[in-house]
């Protein structure tokens, strides 16, 4: 949000939640986590691509395993196999 020069309350704004809501979110207070909705209305907030996020891309990740889910076996197996050991 530095870098962007906005504080904890404009930004609440733009995505219309309460700035103590979105505080307690980004300290994580309580085990509040942001939803994807939230996620995605702050990513938009502050103009950042659609990959910024990890949670961003984890979700589309799923989605896709989801819709194509022969690719389950190939990430298993990518999973299972020895990592390439430099010799």
């Amino acid at each position: 949000m530095r870098a962007r020069q906005i504080g904890v309350r404009q930004l609440a704004r733009k995505v219309g939640i309460s700035p103590g809501h979105l505080s307690r979110v980004l300290r994580e207070v309580g085990g509040r986590h942001a939803t994807n909705e939230l996620i995605e209305r702050v990513r938009m907030a502050l103009d950042l691509p659609e990959d910024y996020f990890v949670e961003s891309r984890r979700c589309r990740v799923v989605a896709t395993l989801e819709e194509r889910p022969e690719l389950i076996d190939q990430i298993e197996e990518i999973i299972d196999s020895p990592a390439d050991v430099a010799s």
